[in-house]
């Protein structure tokens, strides 16, 4: 059995905070399609770099959707930072830090280059 270190164990919690906040008490327009796809914590818990996407949209990094979404999740910060700390049993509320997740768009890509490269079944 894998013994999980404590950052892996909180960055989950943090993850599940985060969505349910976003999805229930967020009434920014701007954050309406981001969901949390993962959260990374340093080992000493004072950073938390939330990877999001937008949900039903196939965007890049750098549109205007993304950068819209970014303002709105720096605008929420304090908020989430708040009900965080209240959730959180931990001596300090992590910082959070906003990061667009890439990690599905080059997933998607590779399958296409796949499938164009591989045989197909008759």
């Amino acid at each position: 059995m894998r013994s999980y270190r404590r950052a892996e164990r909180v960055a989950a919690t943090v993850q599940r905070i985060l969505s349910g906040v976003m999805g229930q008490d967020l009434r920014d327009p701007r954050v309406s399609k981001v969901v949390v796809t993962r959260v990374e914590m340093n080992d000493d818990l004072r950073l938390a770099s939330v990877y999001f996407q937008l949900l039903g949209l196939e965007v890049q990094p750098e549109s205007t959707p993304v950068k819209e979404a970014v303002a709105g999740l720096e605008n929420a910060k304090g908020y989430l930072r708040r009900e965080l700390g209240a959730e959180l049993q931990i001596k300090f509320t992590p910082d959070l830090r906003f990061i667009f997740d890439t990690s599905l768009s080059t997933q998607l890509r590779i399958n296409e280059i796949l499938a164009n490269v591989l045989p197909k079944d008759s």
